[in-house]
């Protein structure tokens, strides 16, 4: 990141934040992001929150209760690390605070998530998963509040001097996946979304196996709100 920073005191892979192991993988990316406000003394220093007796406050958000980006297990990830971490003495002694708060996965909610971060004073968005950034990075780049640890869904989380992303975003994602499968597997199934966004996932995923030699993944479509693939088969063995 560039930009001066203010401080405050068949084998198948699963893409897209259905309930899966990649939604386990980015709530334990909440975790480690939360451990990042406790090493050392554990506060950002400079930060409101940084000094004193009271709370140290951050807020984590995911979509929840959708049909196609559900991601609960990021914010309730992020409560059982306060839980975890409060019940071990806090944070230098003060208590860990997570709001949580649900962006619905549109642009409205995404904002009003990052106006209610500037009104509870937060002293970092953590561990979150968002694909709205034009709408939340704004009202959190004017109040000075880091962006920490989310997943690099979006363009904008690579050149906001705010925001600092878990991994390298979706093509790193894919590429990376695909070449671990590579090494360890035979023949690979990607089920993948049957839309426009999905179009673009086999192209990155087979970016890894192929430079190894392996044959590109077989290109499953899928509906983007299925939650089974039973449908799926029973019409493919009818013919």
């Amino acid at each position: 990141m560039t930009g001066r920073r203010r401080t405050r005191s068949v084998r198948s892979v699963l893409p897209g934040p259905a309930r899966s192991a990649g939604a386990g993988v980015l709530a334990a990316g909440a975790m480690a992001v939360c451990a990042s406000l406790t090493a050392g003394c554990g506060v950002v220093p400079g930060v409101p929150g940084g000094s004193g007796d009271g709370p140290v406050t951050v807020m984590t958000w995911a979509p929840q209760h959708t049909r196609t980006a559900d991601m609960p297990g990021m914010p309730a990830m992020a409560q059982a690390y306060a839980r975890w971490i409060n019940a071990d003495g806090g944070i230098g002694g003060r208590e860990l605070r997570v709001i949580t708060c649900n962006d619905h996965d549109d642009t409205v909610s995404a904002a009003a998530c990052a106006q209610r971060a500037v009104q509870e004073d937060v002293t970092a968005v953590v561990g979150s998963y968002s694909r709205h950034s034009r709408a939340f990075l704004s009202p959190l780049e004017a109040a000075g509040i880091p962006y920490l640890g989310g997943f690099g869904v979006t363009e904008d989380e690579f050149t906001s001097p705010l925001s600092y992303p878990v991994n390298g975003g979706r093509p790193a994602l894919f590429a990376g996946l695909g070449r671990q499968l590579a090494g360890e597997c035979g023949p690979v199934a990607l089920i993948r979304p049957d839309t426009v966004a999905g179009d673009d996932l086999p192209v990155l995923l087979d970016a890894g196996p192929t430079a190894g030699g392996h044959p590109a993944a077989l290109d499953q479509r899928a509906a983007d709100d299925a939650t089974e693939y039973n449908v799926a088969e029973l019409l493919e063995s009818a013919g």
